[in-house]
């Protein structure tokens, strides 16, 4: 899901960071709070 963001709000952008940057993502469920992982392709040389 895909969260609109408006430009009053300074928070709530990391996620959308995360999924620009990223070759792949996720997130679960942790303990009290949630676990983001992801994997970043090595840079071609």
């Amino acid at each position: 899901m895909v969260q609109q963001f408006s430009g009053n709000r300074p928070r709530g952008r990391g996620m959308l960071m995360v999924e620009v940057l990223a070759d792949r993502w996720g997130c679960e469920e942790h303990r009290d709070g949630k676990r983001v992982w992801f994997e970043l392709r090595p840079p071609l040389l």
